[in-house]
């Protein structure tokens, strides 16, 4: 089975679901964690269960996981009292880095300390990390306002290109310059799903800025759905 790990208002992430259900996936939502059969064991991960659609499921039975999920959001958990939903989301994440981080199968992206999803890294870090690989990169202005922070005007800003990386794939790379810069950053990230944002002329592009959450259309449905299916 082929796991979407999605907040359940995600419609996107239901939309590939529907997309990908000849290929036996689902969409596991937080809610989903409040029913009974959940299992994760530190020394026997390979013993750890799930529950999808009141179905428990094997580590063995999941040939991938796409995650959608920065963390649990507690104002999903309803089924709880007000109360308590605070404490249980923090454990129910808790629960998930554990589980997704020793899961056998393809996960995209894999978790770390900070997000479900990867890094969760804000602006500046990717900036910062862009620039550590040699990566041209925007200036970035950090402001109290509304905007929070945002690139510092400059003669090149005009938008280049968005390019998403699926494993050593680049989708919407437009010159072998963009997707070498794009692969590399999602290499110093430690990720294979990423969507880096480029300004500037294309002979010299510049890192904007870059997502976790890229957009799925179908292009990256189905390089999704490759990545997974072959490595699994």
């Amino acid at each position: 089975m082929l796991l979407i790990l999605a907040s359940q208002y995600d419609e996107a992430a239901r939309a590939l679901a529907r997309c990908w259900s000849s290929y036996d996936a689902a969409l596991l939502s937080p809610d989903s964690l409040c029913r009974e059969g959940w299992r994760y064991d530190d020394a026997r991960p390979e013993g750890s269960r799930a529950v999808v659609d009141g179905t428990p499921l094997r580590a063995e039975e999941l040939r991938g996981v796409l995650v959608r999920l920065p963390s649990v959001p507690q104002d999903e958990l309803v089924q709880l009292r007000p109360e308590e939903r605070a404490y249980v989301a923090v454990e129910m994440t808790a629960f998930l880095l554990a589980w997704l981080s020793h899961l056998p199968c393809p996960v995209l992206n894999r978790p770390t300390a900070q997000c479900l999803a990867g890094p969760g890294w804000r602006p500046e870090q990717w900036l910062h990390a862009a620039a550590r690989a040699g990566l041209p990169t925007v200036p970035l202005r950090r402001g109290t306002g509304e905007l929070g922070s945002v690139p510092a005007p400059t003669d090149d800003a005009t938008p280049l290109a968005c390019v998403t990386v699926v494993g050593r794939r680049c989708l919407g790379a437009t010159t072998p310059t963009l997707a070498r810069h794009a692969r590399c950053l999602a290499d110093a990230a430690g990720v294979e799903l990423l969507s880096v944002q480029f300004v500037g002329p294309p002979r010299a592009p510049r890192v904007a800025g870059a997502s976790l959450w890229p957009e799925l259309d179908a292009p990256l449905s189905e390089a999704l759905l490759e990545r997974l299916e072959v490595r699994s």
